[in-house]
């Protein structure tokens, strides 16, 4: 009967203990589980804030670049003369293009400038641009772009892919483009 007594005592005492360690396991887990979860949010939030300044000095960075490339066209080509002789818009677009190289080099996240003449205003069925992109060998190249015809194969008004250009038209001053990401 003692011999039973101990070996019941012994049996409670080894559950007792397991009892007790399978509790103070899972509280650590469920301690450990939650501060790393807390550790985690803080650091995902902390790394989203740092990529959000970034992503804001490149857009800030772009913005400043166009606003200079703004200034610099407007300092360079007279609008008057522009609008009494449209026939210049090749002149200017060249003289464009070689205004932008310079400010595309010194953006490194840029993949294109550009600038297109406002041609319905002077009359004009094409959209004559200046353009500054980056090629296939990842250098900049310069081009006059002649490919949008105004009415016609849909780059028109009512086309919402053409809005970056007629919208330009009905506010009726120069605009800023939202950037698109490539992924």
């Amino acid at each position: 009967m003692l011999k039973k007594l101990w070996q019941q005592t012994a049996a409670a005492i080894v559950v007792s203990g397991l009892l007790v360690t399978i509790v103070l396991l899972a509280v650590a887990g469920y301690t450990v589980y939650n501060s790393e979860k807390s550790n985690m949010e803080k650091q995902m939030s902390l790394q989203t804030t740092i990529m959000t300044n970034d992503l804001e000095t490149i857009l800030r960075g772009a913005i400043n670049r166009v606003e200079l490339a703004g200034e610099v066209i407007n300092g360079r080509i007279d609008a008057e003369q522009w609008m009494n002789m449209p026939e210049l818009d090749e002149y200017y677009s060249s003289l464009v293009t070689r205004l932008l190289l310079p400010l595309a080099e010194g953006t490194p996240d840029a993949e294109r400038m550009y600038f297109y003449f406002n041609s319905p205003l002077v009359e004009r069925e094409m959209a004559t641009g200046a353009v500054v992109l980056k090629n296939a060998a990842n250098s900049w190249e310069t081009q006059i772009d002649r490919s949008l015809l105004i009415n016609k194969g849909g780059f028109d008004a009512s086309n919402p892919d053409s809005f970056w250009y007629f919208g330009t038209l009905e506010a009726n001053k120069a605009r800023w483009l939202e950037p698109e990401v490539k992924e």
